[in-house]
């Protein structure tokens, strides 16, 4: 088990999704939420728990043919791709932080706990509770 999701000391990982709790991905480019953590949010949405999805950018410079995909169409498809994937899944809380692709390492840790401290992440509650209880928030330097 990662030691960034490492439960409590003394307590066993939880293997039954009902008592997850509320769930909170956050993630940094559409698609990231799909093949990361799918299967979890879709047993969370099934369980009955509540899911929250938070995606920094649009992923509008993820391509090696930018004169073919150019960001605005680009992030466009991405952002359809996003949506329709949240509905498989049956995640209706989804939050779009709109930042620039490619540019999120320049921000630094001050500007990404301002976020933290947003109404998208207090809306999470729990789940902002747990990662602070477990020490799962990290920002990467």
């Amino acid at each position: 088990m990662s030691t960034f999701l490492r439960p409590p000391s003394g307590s066993a990982p939880i293997a039954d999704a009902a008592r997850l709790g509320t769930v909170l991905g956050i993630w940094a480019h559409p698609d990231d939420e799909a093949f990361l953590s799918a299967g979890l949010m879709a047993a969370a949405r099934d369980a009955g728990n509540r899911v929250v999805c938070v995606t920094a950018t649009l992923g509008e410079r993820g391509t090696d043919d930018p004169a073919g995909w150019p960001p605005g169409r680009l992030a466009a498809v991405r952002k359809h791709e996003l949506q329709a994937s949240l509905a498989a899944l049956d995640v209706t809380e989804h939050h779009l932080l709109g930042l620039a692709d490619g540019a999120l390492a320049a921000l630094g840790e001050e500007r990404v706990r301002q976020w933290w401290s947003t109404e998208t992440f207090v809306a999470a509650g729990a789940a902002r509770a747990r990662a602070a209880q477990w020490g799962t928030w990290r920002v990467a330097a």
